[in-house]
C-alpha cells in the first residue's frame, strides 16, 4: 500500500533520480549525481530511500554532490548515533536529527530547491509512505532508520523505519510524472565473503531482504 502526503507532484517533469538505500555505499550516489552533473545531465526531482533519501536531501538542498562529503568530513559513526539500552533498537537516531537540523538549510521538504520525495516504511500499519512535505530530518532519519539498529522515528505519533523494507530502489514513484527516470543502485549482490559478527550478519540479511 501507498501513502502519499499529497499531490504535488501532478506536472511532467523531464528527469528525475530514483536513489536506493545501501547504508554506508549511499555515498556512491554523489559520485554518480556529480558524473551527470558534469554532463549536464540534472534532475528535477528526486525519490530516495535510505541513504539515497540522505544523498539526495543535500543535492535538493542545492549543494553540488562533491561538496556533501565536506558536512561529513571529520564525524565517526559514533557522533551520528547514541548507543542505548536495546529496548527499540540498539542506537537512538537523535544525533543525526540534529545533524540534518543543522547542516540541512531548508527545514521542510516543500522547501528544498528540488522536489524530493522520501519513502519511508510505517512500521506501525505494515506499509510504505511517500513523504513530500514536512520536516526534513525526521523523515530522512525514518528512511534511514534501519530497524533492530536503529530505534524507530516517531512522527506524529506513528514509528518509522527503513524504506528499504520495502521498496529499496524508489523508481515506481516518479514513473508517472517523470519522462526519464536515471535509477542508481548502490546494493548490487554482495560478496560471498562477510565477518561473522552480529552486525555484518545483520547488514547482511538487511540486504538480502531489501535486494528481494
Amino acid at each position: 500500500m501507498e501513502v502519499f502526503t499529497n499531490n504535488r507532484n501532478s506536472r511532467k517533469y523531464q528527469i528525475g533520480y530514483a536513489l536506493s538505500g545501501g547504508f554506508i555505499k549511499g555515498f556512491a550516489h554523489l559520485g554518480v549525481m556529480q558524473a551527470l552533473l558534469e554532463h549536464d545531465i540534472k534532475p528535477e526531482i528526486i525519490s530516495g530511500v535510505s541513504a539515497g533519501a540522505l544523498a539526495g536531501v543535500f543535492y535538493a538542498d542545492g549543494n553540488e554532490p562533491h561538496k556533501v562529503l565536506d558536512y561529513f568530513s571529520g564525524h565517526k559513526f559514533q557522533d551520528l548515533t547514541k548507543l542505548v539500552i536495546p529496548k527499540k533498537g540498539l542506537f537512538d537516531l537523535c544525533e543525526f536529527i540534529d545533524f540534518l537540523r543543522t547542516n540541512v538549510k531548508a527545514k521542510n521538504l516543500e522547501d528544498l530547491q528540488l522536489p524530493l520525495i522520501i519513502t519511508a516504511t510505517d512500521l506501525d500499519h505494515g506499509r510504505m509512505v511517500h513523504f513530500h512535505r514536512g520536516s526534513i530530518a525526521e523523515r530522512v532519519a525514518a528512511s534511514c532508520c534501519m530497524p533492530v539498529m536503529f530505534a524507530p522515528v516517531n512522527i506524529d505519533g506513528t514509528n518509522y523505519v527503513d524504506g528499504g523494507l520495502m521498496m529499496n530502489l524508489p523508481v515506481s514513484t516518479l514513473r508517472r510524472v517523470c519522462n526519464k527516470v536515471v535509477a542508481v543502485n548502490v546494493s548490487p549482490i554482495m560478496a560471498q565473503d562477510y565477518k561473522m559478527n552480529i552486525v555484518s550478519i545483520a547488514m547482511r540479511s538487511f540486504h538480502f531482504m531489501f535486494r528481494a
